[in-house]
């Protein structure tokens, strides 16, 4: 019998253990199960693996190593499984051993965007010149090819970067690549440069064209924004069309998942308000408890009644299915260990919501990201994120009203502090 890992797998490195990540779920494995592991390309037999880790050991103890491997596999059927012939397939792995390496990082290119949303939590305008120095994000993007997975490009409007398109490129060749963006720069003349990247993720607020332009303030949006939608669906390049219920739309949600399936988006997905920066202002944007259970319900069935036409994403979707081990005391969606945002000013930090200055894992601008891999643990968030809450409380919000992963860190290693 021939062991072998679930096809579409990738073991990623990270620290002293792995995480094997399939399509339908992810699971931590110990330094012995990555061990073992690597062994199961579909081409080895169970006996010539119990004699390759029998030599490897110097024992000959072929009985208590087949035990052992066997109840490996016993008890990971979820991605293992025997083969009765032999089938060759590599296992990819990313990451790097005894390293911390995110799978996924986001970048965030600049804090210059053309339009002025009224809830946008960075304050982003076109007065802001932050960017990313394009010679200093290639070199730390060299290092992190074959070892992070995939990379999200951000803003700001991230196409207002000087070199956005020769960094998309790069990112397009050697990463899962993905943009955020509001859509207006996208147009025929420039859509071919995003052929190949794997999701194109555009804000769209509303049915309607004055309502939509009215929260970016910005006149004509609407239209440019569901014109990109259609030249990207005549590229056959996936997207996905971003949005956010508020009291005012609640009844209108199918009415913008039929305006994003006319223009051509492939998916659809809706958040709330994180009331942070302009969005501080927008307390009749907040839904209660019961508006939220009311639309997760309609999600659920709007789903059912659109599959085949586009994919509404529902709310249970959102729950991450990394997983960290306990140990490090960070944040359950992994942000900081397995997910790294990268701020406009170079600053390493585990989630964008956050500032530069809450948990710092370095700057690119000023260490090579090669450095910072090793040694970094959380022992000063909980402090700065107490700082980082008095701030919003000056302006009537909090840290708890950002996502559930920050409220729980912030309950559990910040509240009696």
């Amino acid at each position: 019998m021939y062991p072998a890992v679930i096809e579409n797998s990738i073991l990623h490195y990270f620290d002293d253990y792995s995480i094997l990540l399939t399509n339908e779920d992810n699971y931590i494995l110990n330094d012995v199960e990555t061990y073992i592991i690597e062994k199961f390309n579909g081409n080895k037999s169970i006996d010539e693996i119990v004699r390759e880790i029998s030599k490897d050991l110097d024992t000959r103890n072929y009985s208590k190593i087949k035990a052992i491997v066997m109840d490996f596999i016993n008890n990971k059927n979820d991605f293992l499984f025997l083969n009765k012939n032999s089938d060759y397939k590599n296992l990819k792995t990313s990451g790097m051993k005894n390293a911390k390496i995110p799978i996924n990082i986001i970048i965030s290119l600049t804090n210059k965007c053309n339009l002025k949303c009224i809830h946008c939590f960075k304050n982003c305008s076109n007065k802001n010149k932050n960017s990313i120095p394009y010679e200093t994000l290639i070199d730390a993007l060299k290092f992190l090819k074959d070892k992070s997975i995939s990379i999200q490009l951000t803003g700001g409007e991230p196409m207002l970067h000087d070199n956005f398109f020769n960094i998309l490129s790069y990112c397009i060749d050697n990463f899962r690549t993905t943009i955020t963006t509001t859509g207006t720069l996208i147009n025929s003349n420039n859509v071919k440069n995003f052929k190949y990247i794997d999701n194109v993720q555009l804000s769209l607020y509303s049915h309607d064209k004055n309502i939509h332009d009215s929260i970016t303030r910005t006149p004509g949006s609407f239209k440019k924004t569901i014109l990109t939608i259609k030249e990207l669906s005549n590229m056959e390049i996936p997207s996905t069309i971003a949005t956010i219920v508020t009291k005012s739309n609640i009844n209108h949600i199918e009415d913008i998942i039929n305006t994003a399936y006319k223009s051509g988006a492939n998916s659809i997905r809706f958040g709330t308000l994180i009331p942070y920066g302009r969005g501080t202002s927008l307390s009749s944007w907040i839904l209660s408890e019961e508006e939220i259970k009311n639309v997760e319900l309609q999600l659920e069935e709007l789903y059912k009644k659109y599959k085949n036409k586009i994919n509404v994403q529902t709310w249970h979707e959102y729950n991450t299915n990394l997983k960290i081990n306990s140990k490090y005391k960070a944040l359950g969606c992994g942000g900081g260990l397995l997910s790294w945002c990268i701020s406009e000013m170079g600053i390493i930090k585990p989630c964008e919501f956050l500032d530069d200055n809450v948990y710092p894992i370095g700057n690119i601008k000023e260490t090579e990201v090669k450095n910072l891999v090793w040694e970094y643990d959380f022992k000063k968030m909980p402090k700065n994120l107490i700082k980082f809450e008095k701030k919003l409380n000056k302006e009537n919000t909090s840290v708890k009203n950002i996502c559930k992963e920050i409220k729980q860190y912030y309950l559990q290693y910040c509240s009696n502090s």
